[in-house]
């Protein structure tokens, strides 16, 4: 049994609504992801602890008569079972939002912002317990979480630093190709300052164990960072240490190619020669990356004490409180934190 701890993210935007979506589908519905995460759930190998603000999850079940009876036995009690299969229950864990203050759909709202930070919180106490084996995480706003904690950039950092991990490696999983970033939220004039050796070994080692996970058969491509990938020193250094580092991997048997120039690259990748990619800077490997996968991705964070998978989107306020996201990317979050924890 796995004990997946599930942050409800911005309440403001659409995180406990695919929460609750993912619950009543994957237990009402033919699609096969969802029919896969309900035999799990019905066989007691997942238990879902979903965290966040009861009220949020009392009013949207009213409003939107949704298949779903939540239990309260005491405070710190609660179960979400599902009227349409009985063995399916998720247990609640309630992290209320401030009553006195503000709140809408689809805005910044510090409130928000402080309730979310909040559930991360309570989900590091249940990891560094053992009350929990992997944690999946919905979208949050980093500026209303910044409005309560200085510096927050997200969620890969939030858990490395409290969990004091330097070695962890940002990383998205698909059914088009896998990728490692070998840096994540930091400004693109920074990205060549971050190209050592020490990370691009990390990258390369995370990298080895999703083709390990995913049973891939073909070897890394490792994305150059400058266009032509640098063409010989002509356009930056970064990409002869990156060669330089590459080879030294594959003398050592990693079956790692690069660097590539990544305009053409990832045309190998769609064709099918490379499953896994190592991208230098986020949006390099996140724009094809996304405009494949179209919002079936999965986030993970690989060198963590623990699995941390998310939703591969945002808060997406402009649909928040309709009741119309899709949840298919949280699916495949819960079910690849399973496999991988």
């Amino acid at each position: 049994m796995k004990r997946i701890f599930i942050t409800s993210g911005d309440p403001s935007g659409i995180g406990p609504e695919i929460i609750l979506k993912l619950f009543t589908a994957a237990v009402n519905s033919g699609e096969s992801t969802a029919a896969a995460l309900s035999e799990l759930l019905q066989k007691r190998e997942i238990v879902l602890l979903i965290a966040g603000p009861l009220h949020f999850y009392e009013l949207l079940i009213k409003k939107f008569n949704l298949p779903v009876k939540i239990l309260k036995r005491n405070s710190n009690n609660i179960k979400i079972l599902s009227k349409v299969v009985p063995r399916v229950e998720a247990e609640f864990i309630d992290v209320p939002y401030h009553k006195s203050a503000d709140f809408s759909y689809g805005a910044v709202i510090p409130a928000s912002g402080e309730n979310a930070l909040a559930v991360l919180e309570k989900s590091v106490n249940y990891l560094k317990l053992d009350l929990a084996d992997a944690v999946v995480t919905a979208p949050v706003n980093k500026e209303a979480i910044a409005i309560k904690k200085k510096g927050f950039i997200g969620h890969t950092e939030f858990y490395a630093s409290n969990f004091a991990v330097d070695d962890f490696s940002m990383c998205f999983l698909s059914s088009f190709f896998n990728l490692v970033l070998l840096t994540t939220h930091i400004p693109v004039a920074e990205v060549h300052s971050y190209i050592t050796a020490a990370n691009i070994k990390k990258a390369v080692k995370h990298a080895c164990c999703i083709k390990e996970k995913e049973q891939d058969p073909l070897p890394i491509a490792f994305m150059g960072l400058n266009p032509h990938a640098g063409e010989n020193g002509m356009f930056g250094t970064c990409d002869g240490l990156i060669g330089q580092t590459l080879k030294e991997l594959q003398q050592q048997g990693m079956p790692v190619q690069g660097p590539l120039p990544a305009d053409s690259a990832f045309q190998k990748v769609y064709q099918g020669q490379f499953n896994t990619v190592i991208s230098c800077y986020h949006d390099q490997g996140l724009i094809p990356l996304k405009m494949l996968a179209k919002g079936g991705s999965v986030n993970i964070t690989l060198g963590l004490p623990f699995i941390r998978t998310s939703v591969d989107h945002g808060t997406a306020y402009d649909i928040a409180g309709t009741f119309q996201a899709g949840y298919g990317s949280l699916v495949n979050a819960v079910i690849k934190a399973y496999h991988y924890s």
